[in-house]
Order: structure tokens, then C-alpha cells, then sequence
């Protein structure tokens, strides 16, 4: 269902263009106050010409005039949009505020407390084998919600029941057991405290003997295999990983200096008045509310302010181990923001295009809703004839089921069928040593393949030949070799329309939309006529460097 007309697309691209040109840029059109420069222009356009109504268009004047009415069509709307107070408006208001504030915080903590971050081999390699990355544990396990219901677990496995299908059917951890309990590969260092040690005294293959608690549950587990993990290989994977720590540490201490500069102090009566109405927080009279529960130099944060922030009556937010420290961090952000504006980070240009882009986005959007979305009616009969007229669009085409193991290489890929052949069952397989990670925890089983998926390659087209249930492989594919057989086919057929009714209707709505939205835009150059001008010699100017470029690799 593709067929939408073009400026629903270019709507799309009116939402990821940022202006933020230059005086010294020749102008090439103004809209209101709003200028657009040469650089703007050729940033937009590159941006328009990735769409496919462009793929073969001819970088002529004509095709210049026509990105630069959807470039102008797109500030129609910020300038209508403004006049309207949208930007006023709490929808549009507090997400382009917080992402104001998240900007502003992000670029004190870069700039201020974290700096360039240096790491050495040396260092990335001790915290690889001192972090215990070096040594991986998969497990598989079954989450119980009491102990005895783990015991009724552990004794059915003693009686020879499959553990893959109590993990599916038995296991309260969703993720896990729909893979068969299956955990993966974890890093002996970031293994779960009340598990570790318990997980390490146990030989592959080998199920622990007893439940065993955590804040979770009891879990019943087994392990089923163990590796070293080659250091080169996790090197970029630790790199990250000590990157990200060290960040969170200078952050940490930069904090730190913020709270003991600016005095910050916790006021235990209002904390105590927290935690004992809890879940009652919304009851509370307007002097409690306004009690004060932090104060810094030139700076407060209210217990109204608090739930503001974190939401009454949540449990999570309602203890003593979390009230202090949430609206400790509270307050040290709103303590970062001073920081940020007695540095004039809030002048920042990036940030403040940023914020600029976000408000247009919000105000293109609403505008499209009001003005389009929710003007459109739809018929029973628009859609059948919809339908009737694009029978292309409703076509299934045919497709077989596979069940897939991908590995490195034909001897791995040899070893496999071998182990198959002799009664390993696949799916196990697949799920330990399968490298194609959106099938490899359903076993291997793919969801259905068309003969020309670019995904599977050679394996789909042989999969089309091949009989159903025979193991077929080793076939070489650009990420390895795949050993595969067939489970089912589909044949080729067209969905009735009860099928793709929803299907029609959203693409009725969009192009009805979207044409609404071009009559829309066209009332807006009747009311701003008068405040839109084009530079036409500036205009021919744009996209020298793409024409250049394509003159430099032209056949004569």
C-alpha cells in the first residue's frame, strides 16, 4: 500500500530539516523574517532528493524551484502555526522545554565535568580480565513465584520433563521462557549476586539442585555452556563499556562539587511528611505541599515540585531508600541548569536549532492534524474501489518457512549437519550457535521468505527447490554458511478485502489527508503572498557542488 502522493513524503522531510544558515550565505528566499540560504537550501535538497520521486530528475531550475516550494511550504506553516500561539500551547510547550533542559544538562556535563575521555590497551584489557569478561556462562532458567512452586518444578524435571517447555509454559520471566528458559551468554562478572556462586559450581549440562531466591523469585537453572571470549574481539564492546563508567564517575563527582558549592540541604520534615502519606501523597494540604524538601543557594525544590516531577503515589518513589536520592537528583539538575546559563550554554546555537527544529516539527504536526487529519472522510465505497483499483497492492506473494543455523564456516556449518543427523535436535542448535540473531531464539525458524529476500540470498532461492523436511546445506551466504530445511510453503495469492481493510483505510486517510494538506498550503501562499520572496539569481546558484559532481562522471 504505497500509493501516496508526494507530499505526504515531503511532509515527512519538512520534520528532520534544521535552518541554521549564515549571513554570509546569498539568500534565496525569505518567508516572513525567515531566510533561506544557499547552505540551508543544498542541506534541505539533499535531504528531498534521497526520496525516489527524484531518483532520475535532472538537476535543472525546474527541479530547483520545486524543493524550494516544499521549503517554503514548510516555514508557511511554522509562520501559521506561530500566529496561531501553538507554540503556547502544552503539547507543543513542555516537550520543546525538556528537550531544552536535556540539551542544556547534556552540554554542561561534556563540557564541564567529562571532558575527552582517553582510554590505553592496557587499560581497556584490565578491566576486561579484572571485570571477569573473560569468562561467559549461558544459562537457562525458570522463574517460580515460591519456593514450592519451584520444588513442583525441580521434580518434574527430575522425572525426565522437558525444561524448554516448563520454561515456556511454567517460567514468570516472559522473555526467557519463551526462548525455553534460555538466558544466553552473561559475563561471570555481571552474573546476579544471590546466583553467582551457585552458577559456577556447576558443570555444563548439569541443573542446579535446588531453588534458589532473589528479589525476583526462586529460580530453577542449569547451565548449558561456557566460553572464553576472545579479547580482541570484546575490545571495542570493553572500550564502550569503561567509556560509559568513567563518564557516569566524573558526573558523579561533578555533582559533588555542585551540591557542597551551592549548600545543598535536605529538610527532614518534609521527607518524613513523604514517606508517611506514601501512597495518600495527592491528599495533602497546599502548606504541605509547599513545604520545602531541598534548598541550595538561590534555589528550592518544593514537595509539590517533587511529585510534579516523579508522579504521586507511586511505591517506587515512596520509600526511604528512594524519596532522598530521586529529589537529591532533582535537585542538582535544576542546580546544573544555573550552572548552564551562568556559562550562557543557553545561547548555545546548536542547542537553540535544536530547540527551534523541535518546535516546528510539534507545530507542522498539529497543523497536519487539524487542518487535514481530522477533516478527511472516508466512505465504505472509497475504500472498495480503493481496493478494486489496486489489486498489485493486495498480493501475497509466495514464501516457505525455514529452519536456519548461520555459522562462520563450512567446516562448523559440516560439524552441525553431522550432529543433526545423528539426533540433535536443531532448534537447540540453532539457539547456541546460530550468528543470525532475529531467528536464532525461535530456534532457528524463520518467519516467511520470499524467493528474492535480500536477507537470506542463495539460501531463499534454493529454498523455493528444495523438499520439505530434508536438510539441505551447507550453502555459502555473504555473513557465512546457513544449513536450512524447509517447514512450510505459502502460496502466491490475493487478500480479500476484509483482509486489508485497515490496511486501505490508512492509505485512504493519507493521500485524502494529504490532499488537504496541499489545499491547506495553498491558502497559506494566498495569505502570505505578500511576505514570501525568491531570489531567482541565488537560486541558481544551489546545488552546484551535486551538478559538479554528476558533470565529473558523465559519459559523453
Amino acid at each position: 500500500m504505497r500509493n501516496v502522493i508526494i507530499t505526504g513524503v515531503f511532509f515527512m522531510s519538512w520534520l528532520v530539516w534544521a535552518s541554521c544558515g549564515t549571513e554570509k550565505d546569498p539568500i534565496v528566499a525569505k518567508v516572513g523574517e525567515k531566510r533561506i540560504t544557499v547552505s540551508e537550501y543544498d542541506r534541505m535538497a539533499a535531504k528531498l532528493l534521497e526520496n525516489a520521486y527524484y531518483e532520475d530528475a535532472e538537476i535543472n531550475l525546474e527541479t530547483k524551484h520545486k524543493l524550494l516550494d516544499t521549503m517554503i511550504s514548510k516555514e508557511l506553516l511554522v509562520l501559521e502555526g506561530l500566529e496561531r500561539g501553538l507554540d503556547q500551547e502544552s503539547d507543543i510547550a513542555r516537550p520543546v522545554d525538556r528537550l531544552r533542559r536535556r540539551l542544556l544538562l547534556k552540554t554542561v556535563y561534556d563540557r564541564e565535568a567529562v571532558g575527552e575521555i582517553k582510554l590505553s590497551d592496557e587499560e581497556v584489557e584490565r578491566y576486561f580480565y579484572e571485570g571477569e569478561f573473560d569468562d561467559e556462562i549461558r544459562t537457562s532458567h525458570i522463574l517460580c513465584p515460591t519456593e514450592e512452586v519451584a520444588e513442583e518444578v525441580l521434580g518434574e524435571l527430575r522425572d525426565g520433563a522437558s525444561f524448554e517447555k516448563l520454561a515456556m509454559k511454567r517460567s514468570l520471566h516472559r522473555s526467557s521462557g519463551r526462548r525455553g528458559g534460555d538466558m544466553g551468554f552473561r559475563a561471570k562478572g555481571i552474573l546476579m549476586p544471590e546466583l553467582r556462586e551457585e552458577m559456577l559450581s556447576l558443570n555444563v549440562g548439569a541443573l542446579y539442585p535446588r531453588p534458589v531466591e532473589s528479589e525476583y523469585g526462586f529460580h530453577v537453572f542449569k547451565v548449558t555452556d561456557r566460553r572464553n571470549p576472545d579479547f580482541q574481539i570484546m575490545k571495542p564492546y570493553m572500550a564502550k563499556g569503561l567509556e560509559q563508567e568513567k563518564r557516569r564517575e566524573r558526573i558523579a563527582g561533578y555533582d559533588s562539587t555542585l551540591k557542597a558549592q551551592y549548600g545543598l540541604t535536605c529538610h527532614v520534615d518534609a521527607l518524613h511528611l513523604l514517606l508517611e502519606k506514601g501512597k495518600d501523597a495527592s491528599s495533602m494540604a497546599d502548606s504541605e505541599r509547599t513545604m520545602e524538601l531541598f534548598t541550595w543557594s538561590g534555589g528550592r525544590l518544593s514537595v509539590e515540585d517533587y511529585l510534579d516531577r516523579v508522579g504521586s503515589g507511586l511505591p517506587s518513589v515512596m520509600d526511604s531508600a528512594a524519596v532522598r536520592p530521586s529529589g537529591e537528583k532533582l535537585a542538582v539538575r535544576r542546580i546544573v541548569l544555573t550552572e548552564a546559563h551562568k556559562k550562557g550554554y543557553d545561547k548555545d546555537k546548536n542547542i537553540l536549532s535544536q530547540v527551534e527544529q523541535k518546535r516546528n516539527e510539534l507545530i507542522a504536526k498539529q497543523l497536519h492534524r487539524v487542518e487535514a487529519a481530522e477533516k478527511v472522510s472516508v466512505t465504505e465505497a472509497d475504500l472498495r474501489a480503493f481496493y478494486e483499483e489496486h489489486p498489485d497492492e493486495s498480493r501475497v506473494p509466495a514464501a516457505v518457512m525455514l529452519q536456519e543455523i548461520l555459522v562462520k564456516t563450512e567446516e562448523e556449518a559440516k560439524r552441525l549437519i553431522e550432529q543433526i543427523q545423528n539426533g540433535a535436535d536443531m532448534g537447540e542448535l540453532a539457539m547456541q550457535h546460530s550468528l543470525r540473531m532475529e531467528t536464532r531464539e525461535q530456534g532457528g525458524k524463520t518467519r516467511p521468505v520470499t524467493r528474492d529476500n535480500p536477507q537470506f540470498g542463495p539460501v531463499a532461492q534454493q529454498a523455493f527447490d528444495a523438499q520439505m523436511g530434508v536438510l539441505r546445506g551447507p550453502v555459502q551466504v555473504p555473513a557465512g554458511f546457513s544449513i536450512f530445511e524447509v517447514l512450510d510453503r505459502r502460496e502466491e495469492r490475493v487478500r480479500s478485502f476484509e483482509e486489508v481493510r485497515r490496511t486501505v483505510e490508512a492509505v485512504v486517510r493519507t493521500n485524502a489527508g494529504n490532499e488537504a494538506m496541499d489545499r491547506f498550503l495553498e491558502s497559506l501562499k494566498e495569505k502570505y503572498g505578500s511576505r514570501i520572496k525568491v531570489y531567482e539569481e541565488a537560486l541558481e546558484h544551489t546545488l552546484q557542488h551535486r551538478t559538479a559532481s554528476e558533470d565529473s562522471v558523465r559519459v559523453p
